[in-house]
C-alpha cells in the first residue's frame, strides 16, 4: 500500500514538472527516489510556494514526513563567481515517525518554518556597513531528507543533498547588489544614530551606481553594407563597479561571451578578389588593425570562416564552417564561447526554426578582453571589406554564454521587419514578371506574323495544339489589360522584340534612366504632377535607378504632394545605399546624426554612411563628369553670393572670359579653375580649361605652370605627357610655388625615392601647404620616413594639420584615426562623425542637386527650387536646409501646402544642430523667435536669450535688438550671458545700461539697415530715462508746454475766423 501510495505521489509530481516543461515554463521542482529504499517510498519533502526571487526576509515552509529516525536539511546552494560553487545557507533538525502519527493513527506531514540567512556579501547592498558584495550567476534552493546515522558518520555536510534519497531543488535567484535591501548595523537607534551618519556624503547609505548593462545593443536598427571596407564601430569599456570588473578579468582565459546578430545577405562577398580573406560579419580590432578574439568572415560562396587567440602564445586559429548562409532572408546568426569552447549557429525559415551549427572544443584556454581594441560589425576600414546586406540587430552579453533559445525574437514590428526590403523584392519581381510576359506577348505576335507567310503544316499544328501546357501559359496573357503608366516600358519592349533585338537585363537599365528622365520632366514642368510621376519612379528603381529611389524617398519622407510614409521612405533609402548611391548613404547618415524621422540617434552608426561618401569624394572629384559641379553653399539671403552665380552665357563669365582672352592672369587663373571643378554656376569644361592653363603656363605664371603640369602629368586633359608634366612643374618649384614643390615630392614618392619625398614635403609645409601634412602622415604612418619608425601619432598630428586646411584624403584618414584611437589617443567618436560628414558634403552629387535649386530659384520657379533643396536638405548639409526653411517661410504661391511635414521650423531647427561656425545667424533667430513667443509648445525664456546671444556672437544687430527687447521685457540676462556678448563690468550696474549698451552696439554694426531702428531705440530709451530722473519737473513744463500750446493754438485759430469773417464783411 505504501509502495502504491509513493508511486501515485511521484507520478503525480512527474505529470506536474511536464506539464509545466511543456509549457514553457522553468522547472520548479524535481523530487529523485533511491530505487534500493524501496521502504522509505512514503517519505517526502517539499517546499511550499517556494520563491522566485530570495533575501534575508524570505521565509520557507517545510512540508515532510519521516518513517524512521532522519535528518531534514534545507539549504541554498550558489555559484558566486566561474567554477566557484558554494553552499551558502543549511539548517538542519531531527524528524521521526511519531512526529506524523495523528489521534487516529494516520501518518500525516509535518510543516516548519524556516527563516533564511544569507552571508552578507550576497544578502545586502554595498554600503559602509557592507563593503564587500558578489553577484550571483546561479542559485539553487534544496530539501533533502537523510539517514540519521549516516549523517552522524559524515563529516562533510555539505554532501547531504547528493546523499539524500528524498530530495527537491527548486531553481530561484538572487537580486543584484544594488537591487538588495540595506543592512542595518546591529541595534542602531534608528532615531538619532542612522539619520546622523546618513547626513554625511561619504557615508550616505542611500547611494546608487550607474547603471552597467552586461547585455549590449550594439545595434539596434538596421544598418545597410555595401560590400565595401566599411562596418559601424563599437568600444566597450571597463566596468565601472569593481565586482563586475574583477568578474570580467577572472574571464580572459576562460571567457563566456556570446553575440547574437540579425543578417541579410544579398551578396556574400561581392568583392571576388577577397577569396581567401573573406568578408566581415564581425571582428575585433587593435587601433593598428591586429585582429584579436573573435573574427567573424563569410566567404564568397557563403561559407563561414571563425578565427579566435588562444592563451599559449597568442596563437591564432581558424576554422570554416561545412555549410553556408542562406541567401536573400533573415537569418538568426548567434556566436558564442564558453570556456575552451565555441558554437555558431544560424537559423532560418519562415519560424527560424531551421539550423546550421557548428562547435569546437579545444585543449587550451581561449584569451578574449573585450575592452582591448574595437568591435566591427562589418568590415574593416583597413583591408577587409563586409558582405553585402544589412545587420538587423546585434546584441552581445559581455560575461555569458546564452544558447539561441534563451534569447527572444525581435518584435514582429522591429525595423527590420517593419521596412519590407523582402516584400519590396517580391513587388518588384511581379513588375519583372510583367515585363517577361509581355516580351513573350510580342514574340508570339511576331511568331504569327511569321507563320502567316508560310505554307500550313496541319501535322505541326497538330502538335502544337497538343502542347496544351504552352497554350495555357502564354495565350491568356496575350491581350491582357496594361496597367495605366506602363506605357514608356511597354513601347520598350515592342520596339526591342518587333525590331529582332533581344532584350537583356542590362537593357532595363536603359528604360530604368528613361522612366526617371520622364519623371524628372513632369516635376520640373509643374511640381503640382509629383502624383503623377510617383509610379514612374517606382518602375524606374524596380529596374534599378538609385536616383529614382532617392528622389522617392523625399517625396516620401515629406508628404511632398502626396501622402507621408517614412517607412517606405527608408526602404528605398535602404536599398540605394545598399547599391553605393552618394545621396542615399549621406540622407541614412543624417537621419542617424540627429534621430530623425524615426531613425535612432547613434553617431557610430551615422559613421558608417558619412565614411564611405567621403572616402569616394576625393574620386569623383577627379573623374570629370560634365554633370559634377562643386558643392557650393550659397543662400538664398546672400544677394552677394547669389550675384557672383553665372553661367556660360551670363554677363559676369562673359566679361570674365574677355579678360582670360587679353591674356590678365588673376581672370585666367579664375575662369580655368572654375571651368576645371564646375564652379560658380558653370558646367565643367576640361578642355577650356586646359587650354586657359596653357595659355597661362606659357606665360610663365608659376600658378598657372603647376596647374597646368599636374593636369598634364596625370592625364586629366586631352593628353598624358608625364615628362612634359613635370617640366612644367619643376619651372614653378623653381619659382618657389609651394604646390609645385609638393608635387614633385609627390613623384618622388611615387618613385619610392623616400628620402627626396620627405625632404621635398619638409619644404611644402614650411611654406603651409596642405597636402604636404597629408604625404608626411603617409610617410610616419607606413614607416616609410627616412630613419624613424612606424609612428601613427605622429600621423595624426599631421593629419589633422592638412585636414584643418582642407585637404579631403587628411579628413578622410584623420575621421578613421578617431574612430578608432591610437596608442596614446583615445577614440573620439564626435570628431570622427563630424570630419566624416564635412568631407561627404563635398561630393559632386550633392553640388548638382544644390545647383538645380539655385537655377530654379533665379528662373523664379520657387517651387521647384523648393523641392530640389529638399532633395539636399535630406542629406543633412546645412544650406539646404536653411534654404527649405526660408522658401517655406517665404511661401510664396502657397507652397507650403504642398508639403505634409513642417517645413519652416523642422530645418530651421536642423540647421542649428551644426558646429557653430557653419550655423548662420538668420537660423538662430528664427528659432530664439520660436521660443520667445512659445509656437506650439510653450515659451522656452532661457533657450530664446541663449540663441540670441550666440546669434550676437556673430555680429549680428537684430540679435542685439531682440536681446535689448527681452530685457525691457523684465528678462534678467545671466552674468554668463553678459561675459559671452563682452559687455564691460561698468555697463552692467542694471537694465538701463545693459540696454544702452545694446542699443549702442546694435546701431553701429555693419549692416546698414539697422541704423535707424536702432537709433530710434537708443533715442526712446534715452527719452524715458530724462522723463524718469526728471519726472516732477517735467510733469510742470509738460503741462505749461500744453497749456501754452493750446492757448496759441486757439488764439491763432480764433484770429483766423475773425479775420476771415471781417474780409467777407468788406465783400
Amino acid at each position: 500500500m505504501a509502495t502504491s501510495m509513493a508511486f501515485l505521489l511521484f507520478a503525480g509530481l512527474s505529470v506536474s514538472v511536464k506539464f509545466q516543461v511543456l509549457a514553457g515554463e522553468p522547472e520548479t521542482l524535481s523530487v529523485v527516489m533511491d530505487n534500493a529504499h524501496v521502504t522509505n517510498a512514503n517519505e517526502f519533502v517539499q517546499i511550499l510556494h517556494p520563491p522566485d526571487m530570495i533575501d534575508n526576509r524570505v521565509k520557507l515552509t517545510v512540508e515532510y514526513r519521516c518513517n524512521q529516525e532522519r535528518i531534514v536539511g534545507v539549504e541554498i546552494f550558489l555559484k558566486r563567481e566561474i567554477n566557484h560553487p558554494w553552499t551558502a545557507f543549511q539548517r538542519m533538525w531531527k524528524c521521526n515517525k511519531t512526529e506524523h502519527v495523528g489521534k487516529a493513527g494516520v501518518v500525516t506531514s509535518k510543516l516548519r518554518k524556516v527563516k533564511l540567512r544569507l552571508p552578507d556579501d550576497v544578502g545586502f547592498r554595498p554600503g559602509v556597513f557592507n563593503p564587500v558584495y558578489s553577484f550571483v550567476y546561479k542559485a539553487t534552493l534544496r530539501a533533502w531528507i537523510v539517514d540519521k546515522r549516516w549523517f552522524s558518520l559524515e563529516k562533510d555536510k555539505s554532501k547531504c543533498y547528493m546523499r539524500a534519497p528524498v530530495k527537491v531543488s527548486y531553481k530561484i535567484a538572487v537580486p543584484p547588489p544594488y537591487s538588495r535591501h540595506f543592512k542595518i548595523p546591529y541595534k542602531a537607534c534608528r532615531q538619532w544614530y542612522w539619520n546622523i551618519m546618513s547626513n554625511i556624503p561619504r557615508l550616505n547609505f542611500n547611494q546608487f551606481c550607474p547603471v552597467e548593462n552586461e547585455i549590449v545593443h550594439t545595434i539596434q536598427y538596421p544598418a545597410a553594407l555595401n560590400g565595401l571596407p566599411f562596418a559601424v564601430y563599437r568600444k566597450f569599456e571597463p566596468f565601472i563597479d569593481p565586482k563586475l570588473e574583477q568578474s570580467r578579468k577572472a574571464k580572459l582565459n576562460s571567457p563566456q561571451f556570446t553575440v547574437e546578430m540579425w543578417l541579410y545577405f544579398v551578396e556574400f562577398c561581392p568583392e571576388r578578389q577577397i577569396k581567401n580573406s573573406g568578408c566581415g560579419i564581425l571582428m575585433h580590432v587593435q587601433w593598428n588593425n591586429t585582429f584579436l578574439t573573435p573574427l567573424l568572415v563569410v566567404d564568397y560562396e557563403g561559407f563561414p570562416q571563425v578565427e579566435l587567440f588562444l592563451v599559449k602564445d597568442r596563437r591564432q586559429v581558424a576554422f570554416k564552417a561545412p555549410w553556408k548562409f542562406p541567401r536573400q532572408q533573415w537569418v538568426k546568426m548567434v556566436f558564442r564561447i564558453d570556456g575552451r569552447k565555441w558554437i555558431l549557429s544560424a537559423h532560418y525559415g519562415k519560424y527560424y526554426n531551421e539550423t546550421l551549427q557548428i562547435d569546437y572544443t579545444f585543449g587550451e584556454d581561449i584569451y578574449l578582453d573585450d575592452t582591448d581594441g574595437v568591435f566591427t560589425f562589418g568590415g574593416n576600414d583597413h583591408n577587409i571589406p563586409s558582405f553585402m546586406g544589412y545587420i538587423g540587430r546585434a546584441i552581445v552579453y559581455r560575461l555569458k554564454s546564452v544558447s539561441p533559445e534563451q534569447i527572444p525574437l525581435p518584435n514582429p514590428y522591429h525595423p527590420m521587419f517593419e521596412l519590407g526590403l523582402t516584400r519590396r523584392e517580391e513587388k518588384c519581381a511581379a513588375f519583372m514578371t510583367w515585363i517577361f510576359d509581355r516580351i513573350q506577348h510580342y514574340k508570339n505576335y511576331v511568331t504569327d506574323a511569321i507563320n502567316k507567310k508560310k505554307c500550313h503544316n496541319y501535322f505541326g499544328q497538330i502538335l502544337r495544339n497538343h502542347d496544351n501546357t504552352v497554350l495555357s501559359k502564354y495565350c491568356p496573357r496575350r491581350n491582357a489589360p496594361r496597367p495605366r503608366y506602363y506605357k514608356i516600358v511597354n513601347a520598350f519592349i515592342r520596339k526591342s522584340v518587333l525590331s529582332g533585338r533581344p532584350i537583356k537585363h542590362r537593357d532595363l537599365g536603359h528604360v530604368a534612366t528613361d522612366l526617371f528622365a520622364n519623371a524628372t520632366q513632369l516635376i520640373e514642368h509643374d511640381v503640382v504632377k509629383v502624383p503623377r510621376a510617383v509610379p514612374l519612379l517606382k518602375q524606374a528603381a524596380c529596374l534599378g535607378d538609385y536616383d529614382a529611389m532617392y528622389m522617392l524617398s523625399v517625396i516620401l519622407n515629406n508628404g511632398f504632394m502626396v501622402k507621408a510614409d517614412e517607412i517606405q521612405a527608408q526602404a528605398y533609402l535602404m536599398l540605394g545605399s545598399l547599391d553605393k548611391h552618394r545621396l542615399s548613404t549621406l540622407a541614412l547618415g543624417n537621419k542617424h546624426m540627429f534621430g530623425i524621422d524615426g531613425v535612432p540617434c547613434d553617431p557610430e552608426q551615422s559613421y558608417l554612411y558619412y565614411k564611405y561618401v567621403a572616402s569616394k569624394t576625393r574620386d569623383d572629384q577627379e573623374q570629370h563628369k560634365h554633370t559634377d559641379v562643386v558643392t557650393e553653399s550659397v543662400r538664398l539671403t546672400d544677394e552677394q553670393m547669389l550675384h557672383e552665380q553665372t553661367d556660360e552665357n551670363g554677363d559676369v563669365f562673359l566679361w570674365l572670359k574677355h579678360q582670360a582672352q587679353q591674356g590678365v592672369v588673376s581672370a585666367q587663373r579664375r575662369v580655368s579653375r572654375a571651368l576645371f571643378w564646375g564652379a560658380q554656376g558653370l558646367k565643367r569644361n576640361i578642355n577650356e580649361a586646359m587650354e586657359i592653363f596653357r595659355q597661362g603656363a606659357e606665360a610663365k605664371d608659376p600658378s598657372m605652370m603647376y596647374d597646368y603640369g599636374i593636369a598634364v602629368y596625370r592625364g586629366q586633359g586631352p593628353k598624358k605627357n608625364k615628362t612634359e608634366g613635370k617640366k612644367y612643374m619643376e619651372k614653378a618649384a623653381q619659382a618657389q610655388h609651394p604646390d609645385a614643390i609638393n608635387a614633385l615630392g609627390w613623384i618622388a614618392l611615387q618613385e619610392r625615392d623616400y628620402e627626396k619625398a620627405a625632404k621635398l614635403f619638409e619644404q611644402a609645409f614650411r611654406m603651409n601647404q596642405p597636402d604636404s601634412g597629408y604625404y608626411l602622415a603617409h610617410l610616419h604612418m607606413e614607416g616609410k620616413y627616412p630613419g624613424k619608425p612606424a609612428d601613427w601619432d605622429t600621423a595624426y598630428g599631421f593629419y589633422e594639420w592638412s585636414a584643418t586646411r582642407g585637404h579631403i584624403d587628411a579628413g578622410v584618414l584623420y575621421a578613421y584615426m578617431n574612430i578608432k584611437g591610437t596608442l596614446i589617443r583615445p577614440r573620439n567618436v564626435y570628431q570622427a562623425t563630424e570630419w566624416a560628414r564635412f568631407i561627404a558634403e563635398k561630393n559632386p552629387s550633392l553640388g548638382l542637386v544644390l545647383r538645380k535649386g539655385l537655377h530654379a530659384y533665379r528662373r523664379g520657379d520657387m517651387s521647384l527650387a523648393l523641392f530640389y533643396y529638399m532633395m539636399a536638405a535630406e542629406t543633412g548639409i546645412e544650406v539646404g536646409s536653411f534654404n527649405v526653411a526660408w522658401l517655406c517661410e517665404a511661401n510664396d504661391n502657397g507652397i507650403v501646402a504642398s508639403v505634409e511635414k513642417d517645413c519652416q521650423w523642422r530645418h530651421y531647427n536642423l540647421t542649428i544642430q551644426r558646429q557653430s561656425h557653419f550655423v548662420n545667424s538668420y537660423s538662430l533667430i528664427k528659432m530664439g523667435d520660436y521660443h520667445w513667443y512659445g509656437c506650439r509648445n510653450g515659451r522656452n525664456v532661457s533657450r530664446a536669450v541663449h540663441l540670441y546671444t550666440e546669434a550676437a556672437g556673430k555680429g549680428d544687430p537684430h540679435a542685439l535688438f531682440n536681446l535689448a527687447v527681452m530685457v525691457e521685457d523684465g528678462v534678467q540676462l545671466s552674468q554668463e550671458t553678459l561675459n559671452k556678448l563682452h559687455f564691460p563690468l561698468a555697463d552692467r550696474k542694471d537694465n538701463l545700461t545693459i540696454l544702452t549698451r545694446l542699443y549702442s552696439r546694435c546701431k553701429e554694426s555693419r549692416k546698414t539697415e539697422a541704423y535707424l531702428p536702432c537709433s530710434l531705440a537708443l533715442v526712446r530709451l534715452q527719452a524715458l530715462d530724462v522723463w524718469t530722473r526728471y519726472n516732477l519737473w517735467m510733469k510742470v513744463s509738460t503741462v505749461v508746454g500744453v497749456a501754452l500750446v493750446i492757448w496759441m493754438t486757439g488764439y491763432a485759430l480764433h484770429h483766423h475766423i475773425t479775420h476771415r469773417h471781417i474780409t467777407q464783411d468788406l465783400i
